[in-house]
């Protein structure tokens, strides 16, 4: 608990966004990103720490939109120009585990959200998305679909992939998912 209190007297931000900032000591890392604040929402509820928890769940679900990018996901975060900065800087890239890890920690729990999210990030690079097609140049040559880090990313990140095919197992289970978005999951495990 003195270590999560700690995040939050240094690195709070009491505006509209809510949530922390990335970096310590405070102003050392002016930006927040959803990540973190995905992180802090887990903390929070582990410790029992409901008004923490609420002001990283607000930040999460207020990422949601954010990106000029890829408006219908969330955003990975804001830029850090200023203490606790509301502005993101043009053309930010949107990170895969701001829309997986989400799903895996239900910090924002809007199931419009997460299906609008995953129905933008799961096309194909080529259309903006994260999904990617890759080679095994290691192993057998095998043709491998996984998800990008960023949206300008190149090749398939497996952790990110990984968290992908949990978060669409984790929605289809709680929101009885049809159609593209367990399909997309299909694809990834072969």
């Amino acid at each position: 608990r003195d270590i999560l209190n700690s995040l939050a007297d240094q690195a709070g931000c009491n505006d509209e966004l809510q949530g922390f900032m990335g970096r310590l000591p405070r102003g050392e890392g002016k930006y927040r990103a959803t990540e973190h604040n995905i992180d802090m929402f887990a903390l929070s509820r582990m410790l029992g720490a409901k008004e923490l928890q609420g002001r990283a769940a607000t930040f999460v679900s207020r990422m949601y939109g954010f990106s000029d990018h890829i408006p219908e996901a969330y955003a990975t975060g804001t830029a850090g120009k200023v203490i606790c900065d509301t502005s993101q800087d043009e053309g930010s890239p949107v990170a895969a585990d701001t829309q997986f890890w989400n799903l895996l920690s239900d910090a924002d729990p809007d199931a419009d959200r997460k299906r609008t999210s995953l129905n933008s990030v799961l096309r194909p690079a080529s259309a903006g998305g994260l999904l990617a097609d890759d080679t095994d140049i290691i192993g057998d040559r095998a043709h491998l679909t996984g998800v990008r880090f960023t949206t300008e990313g190149s090749g398939a990140q497996w952790e990110n992939t990984a968290s992908a095919v949990m978060g669409i197992g984790f929605y289809d289970s709680v929101y009885r998912a049809q159609g593209d978005i367990s399909s997309h999951r299909a694809s990834m495990q072969d």
